[in-house]
């Protein structure tokens, strides 16, 4: 990351104009740290208070499950029991509650099921993986006859826990300056200003790709070869 922020600095220092975008390796997570939602950060990206108690890493939450400190879960949108690895992290877990759209062998497990919905169900704003803000508009009615979302302020509302309704402002004030670059709802974008270089070590590691959890990523492990009689596809 450092050595591709290096090759930018110099290719703008040489007049060109270039940035860095940084796809993700599961689409879903562009928002994450933006929001709060990941917990190594609350909302506006600013570092999650040293008090707050709770994991702040995926290796911190994996130990908390593996020493049954967790007891009780709400999966939204993925099907961790579907695999050995990480529905073994579940084994101490007492309650289990889970919502998606479909069934799936962690909602087979689940002591409570919570209807969710899709992308074409629900209207909203959504952060891509550019850091820009993308408005959606419901094309159908969810078959539960409500939105995920709108069961998931429900359920914050009987918890007394706030449901987000001044994300928007959070999150500005806590990126500032960067808020073009995270958080973008048509801001102009322009140089950080001065930019320098920083040193790299040379040190390769390798990094781990964690397992497939989403619906999507399960069935494309069953289906090697997709296509018709004259245009096949294999991967």
């Amino acid at each position: 990351m450092e050595t591709l922020a290096n090759l930018v600095v110099l290719l703008r220092s040489s007049g060109a104009a270039v940035d860095l975008l940084l796809p993700r390796n599961l689409s879903n997570s562009a928002g994450l740290e933006v929001t709060g939602a990941d917990p190594a950060f609350s909302p506006g990206r600013a570092a999650a208070p040293k008090d707050l108690p709770g994991a702040r890493t995926h290796a911190g939450m994996r130990e908390l499950l593996e020493k049954g400190e967790i007891r009780a879960a709400l999966v939204i949108g993925e099907d961790p029991l579907a695999w050995r690895e990480t529905g073994s992290w579940f084994r101490n877990i007492e309650f289990l509650a889970a919502m998606d759209w479909t069934e799936t062998e962690t909602t087979q497990f689940a002591d409570v099921v919570l209807p969710g919905s899709i992308y074409l169900e629900t209207k909203g704003t959504r952060c891509n993986f550019e850091g820009r803000l993308v408005e959606f508009t419901g094309a159908v009615e969810p078959p539960a006859g409500t939105s995920g979302d709108e069961i998931l302020r429900g359920l914050c509302a009987e918890l007394g826990v706030g449901a987000g309704s001044k994300l928007d402002t959070i999150v500005k004030k806590g990126l500032g300056e960067l808020t073009p670059y995270y958080w973008n709802s048509g801001e102009k974008r322009s140089g950080m200003g001065v930019m320098r270089l920083v040193p790299v070590e040379p040190d390769v590691r390798a990094g781990a790709i964690p397992p497939p959890l989403t619906q999507g990523e399960r069935y494309k492990r069953e289906i090697r070869e997709v296509g018709t009689e004259r245009f096949r596809v294999r991967y």
